[in-house]
């Protein structure tokens, strides 16, 4: 208790110091060693693990065998109980806004705890921190059992990051201990010292002096080469002379390409008239080298065409850490300048070269060289600007860029082309693919302007290289430009019959510019290639027609790219490049075990902003603002989990006045909160403005580190906080009579040009009163009538009528749309076409009605479209005079099909009576019959067999999947159990993703989704055709007429297949035991007259034995027995006649024959007949068949019997009558 209180008690001394000493502001470079301060210096512990006690103290760390004895440091012990959330902060610092601070961090590790390195405003509040790096631990120098430095090497290492200050004001660093485990146990963190250094922005301070192997602070590599990519960067070189590893900023391996690569300094403020000494140290790996490496001075750490040469470097090839080159220079003319080492060769190279040491002061030694033209670099030229290129002179004004595979032929002045005209001329380069630039001088242009660009030139008759038309900012540099537009192979460009020859460009920052004409051919040119600009003129645009404010209220979802039409984004970062754009893979929501929730959110994103700051604005259109009353926006937007862990980005919510400049975007609406929720509720804004006008609402997000600045927008609304619209009854009806009437509808206005729109009119064309349409001369026509709201239902149908005409030459044309949610230009839908004249004609009758099926509940407006592609005539004119709205009656009710039913949808007529439902979030490709059907692939994509006509659903992009294909009606009865049987699949890649639902319900109206409350099962995903079918039962708990659908449904549509080949419908019976059949009829056995061979016939049966009739397809096994002897088995069909002949091994006796038939493994009852034959030397044999009356006599007549084989012997007249009536005598002698 008591080492737990002192221990205690230690701790709240030293927050108690650091609370004290942290308030004074400290200055820069600072350094703190604790191996020697004696206590944390300044620096304050703060302790927000879960359970609290250990935290970082002042203590021991690992044992230096060269003082031998253990280093003093800043340690973070291990915490068996909780894991580490603890903080040790800096003492107070005053930022200064765009200063960067390097903090370097001396320390080792143990474990597997984090150490990252935060920046806040308080010694004693964590929560409002900003990450500058997770965790640098891997950066710090291992335990290593203990030794801080061992056999003479520091097994301590140090960590350097970097923070770049966006405001004035109080500044805390802090080391942040933290991990993902319950406890720490084992984890340690020694920290010998910390240093900090301060670069502030804009040129440094003489005299300078850098250590290239320390740091490169402020410096940049230019890479210039032919093919650019592998140029400097800090690490080591060896020295083969002394055996040793030093370091520096070396030159990258490249084997292939030669090398054109600048290593840039800082800016610098050189003054003409005084001469400025550079010391350097370098060093090259091979004696000669293949690099020339020269010192040069420019105005930019990213143009290269500013630099001119100082002199060539002579490399050491043994190095000498002490030694230095010197060279002095002058300038010409004073400004801010850089210098750089330019490293080139004339192939590639696997050699080595290294940069040591750099510095930089004034001397009053004799400059061996006077060059620089100043920090303005090349002079800005006025606007207006016109060139005619009409003499070399003029032409030497422009300069050109080569960056063809091959350079050396470009741009030249040609005074007499294939026209024989001056020119600036590319002609052909049979040697090498082609990429040039011809470029403009230097222009100062304004954010938020734009330019117009006009150009006279030609292309020979042949010409096969292309023309673009670009522009370079800040520097002329082949990585550096921007395409304004792709010309072509001709010029003039032609649009139609007309030349293009005009180009407006946008400038979305002030700076300098130049704009380029770019000769592309990926092949060498031809000697038929040929481009020439005659004339070249770059004007500033007239501000022209102010943009035409959108109507309030104004609503749209992100979710389709659509949804943006109208906004703009304005990238004002230090760099721009990435910034608020559509995109269909939107965001994805992560809890905080980066498990993701929920599916893609296609939306608005901004997803970093890699090597500059984040500064990036989402302009909407214009809207008309009044002062006095209240406006309110609602907006649903998501932030990343990292973005939403750092807490260092700004996502806020601005009201401005031009879309193109950022400054006019003083007044906040509302910050909005840092969230990674998709599924809540919006962000609300309520504000007014002092002043009516016309603003842009904008989200802006911004964060002095690009990379961590993530924001989603998913929709956006505006309104004047009003009470909402009334939704009009049905029926309803209209007559534009007045000018009240009109106003209960509203217009849209989508036309090229706004402005001319729908009206009323109190007498039209034909003198009458009339919603109108007339001619717009300034712009092509798109301009909606809008019917007030109707809340329709799903399953319903309405009945719309309208009563029009049009003037006799009108060319423009009506269309019937609707709305459904929200009256916005990229939400409509169309009903029909009807075309440049009303009414609408078909053969001798007035088209004038139409029936709209609704497939979900909700808000819809009718609407009209006048839609005419060019500027409407004098003579263009609509009218609508009347208008109505009614519910179609129900009709007759469907008439059920009987069961069992059953169909194959290998043919299209197998899906008649079947209805698709599609009830996705945006209605398009459903459940549909295709000849192309299914085709199987295997787990290799091989394809299966053949291809299956079917219906099927093969996918729904942009949405959601919500389909169901719907059966006929049938009539079920509560209490029965009924079976469908089905055979499905789907394709590969569904089976894959596993995504999809795919399952059969039951429901009571097939337009309307919400009746399918009954699952009849799930059916398995599977892509193999020849498999049995899916079989399931089910019974309803009351009696009525159902449909059965099939319902497929994925959040992402895309991944939605689904095939079906077949379904049956049945009411589940008993199962019926098998029964044999009755037994055949009409057995006879006869002598075939060969006096050798048996015939037998008889008749199947048709009937089993229950006196049920079979099947007429039944496959019946006859098997015929003489005694109990098997003769054979004939096949037969019920009803049909059987035989059999043949031969017995003793014709003459008594012969007993039985027939029994075989169905269902089961024998009938068996048929017998019987057949004797008596055989003598004299007659012959006597066939006597069975049933036959036999009748023996005397040759006197006598009658002695009727069996013969008894009688004794002697002559006889044998009588035989047959079954069939037919008697024969015959004499016979025994």
């Amino acid at each position: 208790m008591r080492k737990t209180l002192q221990r205690t008690f230690g701790l709240l001394f030293f927050a108690l110091v650091g609370v004290m000493t942290g308030t004074a502001q400290n200055s820069f470079p600072y350094s703190v060693d604790f191996t020697t301060a004696g206590d944390l210096a300044g620096w304050t512990a703060v302790d927000d693990s879960p359970t609290k006690g250990v935290t970082w103290e002042y203590g021991t760390g690992a044992y230096s065998q060269a003082e031998d004895a253990s280093k003093m440091c800043a340690i973070m012990k291990e915490d068996s109980a909780s894991m580490h959330v603890d903080y040790l902060v800096s003492p107070g610092f005053t930022a200064t806004a765009g200063a960067t601070y390097y903090i370097s961090i001396k320390a080792q590790y143990k474990g597997y705890a984090m150490c990252g390195v935060q920046v806040g405003k308080s010694a004693t509040d964590m929560s409002a921190n900003s990450v500058i790096s997770d965790n640098v631990a891997s950066s710090f120098g291992k335990y290593n059992n203990g030794w801080f430095d061992y056999n003479g090497v520091e097994r301590a290492k140090t960590a350097k990051v970097a923070y770049t200050a966006t405001e004035d004001g109080p500044l805390y660093f802090s080391l942040y201990a933290h991990s993902m485990l319950d406890a720490d146990d084992g984890d340690f963190f020694f920290v010998y010292g910390i240093d900090i250094v301060e670069d502030k922005p804009g040129p440094k301070a003489l005299p300078y002096s850098v250590d290239l192997g320390d740091n490169q602070r402020g410096w940049a590599a230019l890479d210039a080469s032919d093919v650019p990519g592998v140029t400097w960067a800090a690490g080591e070189f060896y020295d083969n002379t002394s055996t040793k590893f030093f370091p520096g900023v070396v030159n990258k391996h490249d084997f292939e390409n030669t090398w054109n690569d600048y290593y840039v300094s800082p800016a610098f403020t050189l003054e003409a008239g005084k001469s400025y000494k550079v010391k350097t140290r370098t060093w090259k790996n091979t004696d000669p080298s293949a690099f020339t490496l020269s010192l040069m001075l420019g105005t930019s750490q990213t143009d290269a065409s500013t630099f001119q040469k100082i002199t060539d470097l002579e490399m050491q090839a043994v190095y000498d850490a002490t030694a230095t080159e010197d060279h002095v220079f002058a300038v010409g003319k004073g400004g801010d300048y850089n210098l750089a080492f330019l490293a080139t060769t004339t192939t590639g190279t696997d050699e080595v070269i290294a940069l040591s040491y750099f510095d930089i002061a004034e001397t009053d030694e004799t400059p061996e060289i006077t060059i620089g033209g100043g920090s303005e670099g090349p002079e800005t030229t006025a606007l207006p600007y016109n060139i005619t290129f009409d003499s070399a002179d003029k032409f030497a004004t422009w300069s050109t860029l080569d960056n063809s595979d091959v350079p050396g032929k470009t741009w030249e002045f040609n005074a007499s082309d294939f026209a024989g005209k001056p020119s600036a001329f590319m002609g052909p380069d049979a040697g090498s693919a082609t990429c040039d630039w011809l470029i403009s001088p230097k222009f100062e242009l304004k954010e938020g302007k734009s330019y117009v660009i006009k150009f006279d030139g030609a292309t020979g008759a042949d010409n096969a290289t292309s023309v673009i038309l670009d522009y370079f900012v800040g520097s002329k540099d082949k990585d550096n430009f921007k395409s304004i537009t792709w010309i072509g192979e001709k010029l003039p460009k032609m649009e139609g019959e007309e030349a293009k020859t005009e180009w407006t460009v946008d400038i979305n920052k002030d700076g300098s510019y130049y704009f380029a004409f770019r000769a592309l051919n990926h092949t060498p040119n031809q000697e038929t290639d040929a481009i020439s600009i005659y004339s070249f003129s770059v004007t500033e645009a007239p501000e022209g027609e102010p943009e035409t404010p959108v109507a309030l209220p104004y609503e749209t979802s992100f979710l389709e790219e659509t949804g943006a039409a109208g906004w703009t984004a304005m990238d004002r970062s230090d760099n721009v490049s990435s910034t608020w754009s559509w995109n269909s893979w939107g965001y994805t929501e992560y809890d905080e075990n980066w498990q993701q929730v929920g599916e893609t959110h296609p939306c608005v994103g901004f997803s970093s902003d890699w090597d500059t700051n984040a500064n990036d604005y989402f302009v909407s259109p214009l809207f008309t603002l009044e002062a006095g009353k209240t406006y309110v926006v609602k907006t649903h937007t998501a932030t990343n989990r990292s973005c939403f862990n750092d807490k260092t980005t700004s996502f806020t919510m601005k009201l401005g006045t031009n879309k193109k400049v950022q400054g006019t975007f003083t007044q906040s609406i509302g910050d909005i909160e840092l969230n990674t929720v998709y599924d809540r509720d919006p962000s609300v804004f309520e504000f007014s403005v002092e002043e009516s006008g016309n603003y842009y609402v904008a989200y802006n997000i911004s964060d002095p580190v690009g990379s961590k600045a993530y924001g989603y927008i998913f929709d956006f609304s505006i309104a004047e906080k009003v009470v909402p619209d009334v939704t009009a009854e049905l029926p309803y009806e209209i007559t534009f009579d007045s000018a009240d009437k009109f106003a209960t509808w509203s217009t849209l206005d989508n036309s090229d040009v706004p402005g001319k729109t729908w009206e009323f009119n109190a007498s039209d064309f034909a003198g009458k009163p009339s919603a109108f349409m007339g001619p717009d001369a300034g712009s092509a026509t798109c301009d909606w009538l809008i019917s007030p709201k109707f809340e329709l239902k799903e399953g319903k149908s309405y009945v719309i009528k309208f009563d029009g005409a049009t003037g006799a030459d009108n060319a423009t044309s009506v269309i019937l749309d609707y709305f459904v949610g929200s009256k916005d230009k990229d939400n409509f839908k169309s009903i029909t076409w009807i075309g440049e004249k009303l009414p609408k004609m078909e053969g001798e009758e007035a088209k004038t009605e139409w029936t709209v099926d609704i497939n979900k509940d909700g808000s819809y407006y009718f609407a009209f479209r006048a839609l005419n592609h060019t500027p409407n005539q004098e003579t263009d004119a609509i009218s609508i005079y009347s208008f109505s709205v009614t519910e179609a009656p129900e009709g007759e009710p469907e008439t059920p099909v009987a069961l069992p039913y059953e169909t194959s949808f290998l043919e299209e007529t197998g899906a008649a009576g079947w209805t698709a439902m599609d009830r996705s979030d945006n209605v398009s490709s459903t459940w549909s019959w295709n000849s192309w059907g299914y085709t199987e692939y295997d787990e290799n994509w091989q394809q299966v067999g053949e291809t299956h006509p079917c219906v099927g659903f093969s996918s729904d992009w942009d949405t959601n999947a919500n389909d169901y294909f719907v059966s006929p009606l049938f009539t079920l009865e509560a209490g029965k159990t009924y079976v469908v049987k089905t055979h499905t699949a789907t394709n590969r890649s569904c089976f894959n993703d596993k995504t999809t639902s795919f399952t059969m319900k039951l429901g009571t109206n097939k337009k309307v989704q919400g009746t399918f409350t009954q699952s009849i099962g799930d059916i398995e995903l599977n892509t193999v055709y020849d498999r049995d079918p899916s079989v399931f039962e089910f019974s309803v708990e009351e009696s009525g007429n159902y449909y059965v659908a099939y319902h497929i449904s994925d959040p992402d549509g895309k991944k939605a297949y689904g095939y079906i080949f077949d379904f049956s419908l049945a009411e589940k019976t008993a199962e019926v035991q098998p029964v044999a059949t009755a037994a055949v009829t009409d057995l006879a056995a006869t002598e075939a007259g060969d006096l050798k061979t048996i015939k037998l016939k008889w008749k199947n049966p048709t009937k089993d034995v229950d006196g049920n009739d079979l099947a007429a397809d039944a496959e019946l096994s006859v098997k015929v027995f003489e005694g109990e002897t098997l003769l054979t088995t004939v096949a037969g069909a019920p009803g049909a006649e059987g035989s059999y002949s043949y031969e017995p091994e003793t014709y003459a006796g008594l012969h007993e024959y039985k027939v029994v038939v075989v169905y269902n493994e089961l024998e009938s009852e068996a048929a017998t007949t019987t057949l004797t034959v008596v055989v003598n030397g004299i007659n012959g044999a006597i066939v006597i068949p069975a049933g036959a009356e036999v009748s023996v006599r005397t040759l006197g007549g006598a009658l002695v019997g009727n069996n013969f084989s008894t009688l004794a012997k002697g002559t006889y007249l044998v009588t035989v009558k047959t079954v069939d009536g037919k008697v024969k005598t015959m004499k016979v002698t025994k």
